[in-house]
């Protein structure tokens, strides 16, 4: 594994990059993202989630989760293109998802959402034109770039003049709720940042900046690490944004958030690596893991080499415990569980998205390790 050697003072730390735990992860990546495929029916959509105590399905479905876990599908098979002959059984899943998707409606609008239970949610579409810009990006294929548009317009739609996101719209009334949701403005930022990326439309990239300055100015503004929620979209979407315009602002809101989640991982009484199996479930951790491994490239890269060992040697804890939740064996009715990722340590229900965010998260690990050998080689043993 990755641990530090301090042979000399707190500034001078030293790699050792066990390959043999790379390799575990490279078979739990495969693993999660078989068990996802496998678990794709005939129709597009997945089997859910899954009990095997009961070997029972969930009768509940969550397109937002769909399509997160499609992103995480198109992710792994961008990393390996030898995956790409997969594509047509991913694309199954990505017919299913297009079918709840609807026009907004409104005179001269071409917004496009996705509609869950009636509501049109702004992280459904996120998620939804998030998996879209990854497919794109590993195909080449524009086939749904007019549809990717389409759904960043309605992102655009959500936005009010402050940058604050509306969460959800009732279709139908053309009223929003009052739910604010912690999680749906990272996610939006996140697809607009993506879709700049790949058509180079300011339109994307500005709605994104005015997003960003609201949640960082008005919403986190007084609020402390302690009070911050562990928000993985958001730091993945300030980090890319961080890239195109490093401003101290997103800067500084980076290294808020990444303390938020490392205060949530460590601050316990006695060893918090004993504590996790008690606190936290696969999701949960997986999510924090992802979090992080953005913030570790953007550390790497700016040549902050103590800060991005410390943080690198919390995330392999953190990839370390969702593995161990991890089924590897046969088992009855095994297609839907093996690859899967346990709920917690007490709770043996498989879902969609703790593999998704799993998958995810190691898939960001190996790019930091890989990307820290090269920007630090002297410091890797």
């Amino acid at each position: 594994m990755l641990s530090i050697n301090n042979k000399d003072n707190q500034n001078n730390f030293f790699y050792n990059i066990d390959n043999k735990f790379l390799d575990s992860i490279d078979s739990s990546i495969n693993n999660g993202c078989l068990y996802l495929i496998n678990n794709i029916k005939e129709n597009g959509s997945f089997n859910y989630q899954y009990n095997p105590t009961t070997s029972s399905f969930h009768a509940g479905y969550n397109i937002l989760r769909h399509a997160g876990s499609l992103y995480s599908l198109y992710k792994w098979m961008g990393n390996d293109s030898s995956k790409l002959k997969l594509l047509p059984v991913v694309d199954n899943g990505l017919n299913y998802l297009t079918h709840q998707i609807y026009p907004l409606n409104v005179e001269g609008n071409c917004a496009h959402y996705v509609k869950e239970e009636g509501v049109a949610k702004l992280g459904g579409t996120a998620l939804a034109l998030l998996a879209l810009t990854e497919r794109e990006k590993i195909t080449n294929d524009i086939t749904y770039h007019s549809l990717m548009y389409n759904l960043a317009e309605f992102i655009l739609w959500m936005q009010k003049p402050s940058g604050q996101f509306y969460s959800t719209l009732s279709p139908d009334s053309f009223t929003f709720s009052e739910f604010e949701s912690e999680y749906y403005p990272g996610e939006a930022l996140l697809s607009l940042i993506r879709l700049f990326k790949l058509d180079n439309n300011d339109e994307w990239i500005n709605a994104a900046e005015k997003g960003a300055y609201y949640l960082i100015n008005v919403r986190d503004h007084n609020k402390t690490v302690e009070m911050l929620p562990p928000d993985h979209w958001l730091t993945i979407a300030l980090s890319e944004l961080y890239e195109l315009s490093p401003t101290i602002l997103y800067r500084n809101h980076i290294t808020k958030l990444t303390d938020s989640i490392v205060y949530s991982l460590t601050s316990f009484k006695s060893s918090y690596t004993n504590k996790w199996y008690d606190k936290f479930t696969s999701a949960q951790m997986a999510t924090r893991a992802e979090g992080l491994g953005a913030a570790i490239e953007l550390e790497i890269n700016l040549k902050n080499r103590n800060r991005s060992v410390f943080l690198l040697e919390l995330l392999e804890q953190a990839i370390s415990f969702c593995i161990s939740l991890q089924y590897t064996t046969n088992s009855q009715n095994s297609i839907y569980v093996v690859g899967g990722f346990k709920c917690s340590i007490t709770n043996p229900r498989v879902r969609i998205d703790y593999a998704q965010h799993a998958v995810c998260a190691m898939l960001q690990y190996k790019k930091d390790t890989s990307l820290f050998t090269i920007v630090f080689p002297s410091n890797t043993k």
